[in-house]
């Protein structure tokens, strides 16, 4: 009886094993693939080469968070939400096979992985985004006072161009624009931040939306929220 109870026991095992082996196998996608699935705009791309390597050519509203960043978790938890789905790619492929294996340890289910890696996808041809902006056009802090003072109501809205949350409160933004005439609204890409300014303002977290009343923050709002309810808050 031991040594039957210890061979179910193994064969258990070895199925989850072969089974996890199996998910990440089959979420590790070629190229062609890969970019169907991002085309469709319901995720987050994740560029996780070095910041050099981002710079000279990335996936269009990919967001690049480096794989030898000594804090790489912390990164992926902060801007990565648990709720969607994650498409991450790196040079060859390697990087981000390990990175897909650290978001499945911490809880994420829903990644995939670009097999090949970017060298896959130049090879077939598909489109790479290419410019960063330099230091000096970066938005700083004198900038962001600069428009809180402004006027006497601001709403601030920081978004970024590879966060899908973003993008659907864009429609939602624009309608509230046109309502709340008395109020300046103000939009920022987070990666147009300066790092001072994402800190002070603790923007790491986005979409974000902050009110100011005569300069001073009366509320803030990070997610999703509806129309009505941002009217509410006015």
């Amino acid at each position: 009886m031991k040594y039957i109870r210890i061979f179910k026991f193994t064969l258990i095992l070895v199925t989850l094993i072969l089974s996890c082996n199996s998910n990440n196998i089959n979420k590790n996608l070629n190229a062609t693939s890969f970019y169907e699935l991002v085309n469709e705009g319901n995720g987050i791309i994740l560029d996780v080469r070095t910041k050099t390597e981002y710079d000279n050519g990335h996936l269009e509203n990919a967001l690049n968070i480096d794989y030898w960043s000594s804090d790489l978790e912390e990164q992926l938890l902060n801007l990565l939400p648990k709720n969607m789905s994650i498409y991450v790619y790196c040079r060859s492929g390697t990087r981000s096979l390990k990175t897909i294996n650290i978001l499945y340890k911490l809880g994420y289910t829903d990644v995939y992985g670009l097999d090949g890696g970017i060298l896959s996808w130049k090879e077939n041809k598909y489109p790479i985004a290419e410019g960063v902006l330099t230091q000096s056009e970066l938005i700083i802090q004198s900038d962001l006072l600069e428009v809180i003072s402004s006027d006497k109501k601001v709403f601030i809205s920081i978004g970024g161009d590879y966060c899908p949350p973003c993008r659907k409160m864009k429609p939602i933004i624009d309608s509230l624009e046109s309502l709340k005439t008395s109020v300046k609204f103000a939009r920022f890409n987070l990666s147009h931040l300066d790092e001072d300014v994402i800190s002070s303002y603790e923007a790491s977290s986005i979409p974000l939306f902050i009110f100011f009343n005569e300069g001073i923050e009366e509320w803030r709002h990070y997610g999703l929220i509806s129309k009505n309810e941002l009217l509410n808050k006015f």
